[in-house]
C-alpha cells in the first residue's frame, strides 16, 4: 500500500522550517496523496490533474500498491510514456 509521497517542495519547506535533513520521511511527505487506479481512464486522470495543477500522480493497482506514475507531460502528449 502506498504510504504517502515526498516531493521537493516537501524537502524545501522542511528545509525553509529549519529542520535538519535526518528528519523521518513521515514527518515530511504528504500521507494522503491523490492517486488514481491504472485503470483510470486518461482523459479522467488529466482532468483531476489540470483542476488540482498537478504534475504526477501516482497509479495504484486494485488492491492499493503503487502500480506506476503518470506524468502530466505524458498526458498531454508532450513526451513519451
Amino acid at each position: 500500500m502506498l504510504e504517502g509521497v515526498l516531493t521537493d517542495g516537501d524537502v524545501r519547506r522542511c528545509i525553509l522550517k529549519g529542520h535538519d535533513l535526518n528528519v523521518p520521511v513521515e514527518e515530511v511527505m504528504n500521507p494522503s496523496p491523490r492517486t488514481a487506479l491504472i485503470s483510470t481512464p486518461s482523459n479522467e486522470i488529466l482532468h483531476v490533474m489540470r483542476k488540482s495543477n498537478y504534475h504526477q500522480m501516482p497509479l495504484l493497482d486494485a488492491s492499493g500498491k503503487l502500480a506506476g506514475l503518470v506524468t502530466l507531460d505524458e498526458l498531454i502528449g508532450a513526451t513519451d510514456r
